[in-house]
């Protein structure tokens, strides 16, 4: 396990019943990460795709001109868990993860789901300004 101090929540890019599709930030790499969720929203323990992207990838994906097939498409994903502070990553080699019907419905960004813009607009002109890393 290792603790979340160095990845941080930014916000929540897709709220079904539950958040969906969340924005992090690893300060140590200097990256963002796209958490999004595969396990059922009524378990305890939350389990997530993970997987690196860029800014670019973020503004395309709010813009609907790219979807989370997309990002998710080459192996550079990680399953996640998260318990209370600290997320622990599966071995590259342990990913069992298959495209569930979710997913795939999810592919496209849907604005009417997404709570967060504000925050997420603020987040990415702070990063234009070199002000996150």
């Amino acid at each position: 396990m290792k603790s979340m101090k160095d990845i941080l929540f930014v916000a929540n890019l897709q709220v079904y019943s539950v958040p969906y599709a969340a924005l992090y930030v690893d300060l140590r790499r200097k990256r963002l990460l796209l958490l999004v969720r595969v396990s059922d929203p009524g378990l305890q323990t939350v389990n997530y795709m993970v997987t690196d992207i860029t800014q670019q990838q973020l503004e395309g994906y709010l813009n609907k001109q790219i979807g989370l097939l997309d990002l998710y498409a080459s192996s550079s994903y990680q399953l996640a868990t998260i318990d209370g502070d600290c997320i622990s990553f599966t071995s590259e080699h342990d990913r069992t993860f298959h495209l569930s019907e979710e997913f795939v419905a999810s592919n496209i960004f849907d604005s009417e789901y997404f709570y967060d813009k504000l925050r997420v607009m603020s987040f990415i002109k702070k990063m234009n300004n070199n002000q996150i890393f």
